[in-house]
């Protein structure tokens, strides 16, 4: 069994289609600024058309200050921090959105 932990957090800003800078709350006014690739999203290149689209597309689901739920699932095999994005305004889940809009 995948073990998760969630914490609140905001948007600081979309990176590419599929990677995101976070501030996580952790409490006692003290956050941390953490780069999140998002589980199960594969989007091209920013330097490739279909990437920049894709950014695009990204950061209109996530403006800056977007406040969000992050389920930080695992690190990688490269050592990147891997979650789950919910918006919480609207319970939104961005990563099966993505996945499903971003499929080859």
């Amino acid at each position: 069994m995948k073990k998760t932990r969630e914490f609140d957090a905001i948007i600081d800003r979309v990176v590419d289609g599929d990677t995101v800078r976070v501030r996580v709350d952790l409490g006692f006014r003290i956050s941390f600024a953490v780069i999140v690739r998002l589980e199960n999203v594969s989007a091209e290149e920013i330097t490739e058309p279909k990437g920049v689209a894709q950014f695009a597309i990204t950061k209109k689901l996530l403006p800056e200050q977007t406040p969000i739920l992050l389920i930080s699932t695992k690190i990688d095999s490269f050592g990147r921090s891997l979650g789950v994005i919910v918006r919480r305004a609207d319970k939104f889940n961005v990563n099966e959105h993505l996945a499903e809009k971003f499929k080859n």
